[in-house]
């Protein structure tokens, strides 16, 4: 007999033992703070929405049904951003980038594409019912009252400037020195340069009376 037999080893290809587990162990390794883990592992096995099998009324999970209850239930962490943004992109150009990658989202269909210009309203040019004013005898002249302060200031202007154009806010002041005879003008209704709100406004073009 042999002093020393051998020892009795595991038959050569010999499969590991196959492990389960119950609903109570899964809520113990996966669900410790959850009170109510049992129930709510087998309200989502009836529903499908974890994996595992049922023989008579238990629920038995393997160890691959628990790795994929914890996969199905892993967040997506958002990358850590860069103190510098790559290419010179902004943070939101950069946050684009790693959701929809390098080729831009795939929903958008080519470049947008602004918005036509509306054209502007079109105006239509109202009867002009303003009448030119003519030199008032000089009986009528010397009863007027002396000129306004902006009176005085469009002649000079006009004095030295021979021509100037103005609107219609300065009609009383032309007018008032063309009764006094002391320039001559012309008025116009024309359309005014707004591009937000055009209408039909007066000119004038106001020079000196050559007649003097």
């Amino acid at each position: 007999m042999d002093e020393h037999p051998e020892c009795p080893t595991p038959e050569s290809g010999a499969a590991a033992p196959f492990k389960t587990y119950s609903l109570a162990e899964v809520a113990a390794l996966v669900l410790p703070e959850m009170a109510s883990g049992e129930r709510w592992l087998a309200e989502r096995l009836r529903s499908g929405k974890v994996r595992g099998y049922k023989i008579g009324r238990a629920w038995r999970m393997t160890h691959e049904d628990i790795e994929d209850l914890i996969t199905r239930h892993r967040n997506s962490p958002q990358p850590a951003e860069p103190e510098r943004y790559p290419g010179g992109l902004t943070r939101r150009g950069w946050l684009y980038r790693q959701r929809y990658g390098a080729a831009g989202n795939p929903n958008i269909q080519g470049p947008r594409r602004a918005a036509p210009a509306a054209p502007p309203p079109k105006v239509e040019p109202l009867p002009s019912l303003y009448t030119p004013m003519c030199a008032e005898p000089k009986e009528i002249v010397e009863t007027m009252p002396p000129l306004t302060e902006t009176q005085q200031q469009l002649l000079q202007r006009v004095e030295r400037e021979g021509t100037v154009v103005l609107n219609g806010r300065f009609r009383k002041s032309v007018e008032a020195l063309v009764r006094r005879g002391l320039v001559g003008h012309e008025a116009a209704y024309v359309l005014s340069d707004s591009e937000k709100s055009p209408a039909y406004i007066y000119r004038f073009t106001v020079h000196r009376n050559e007649t003097d």
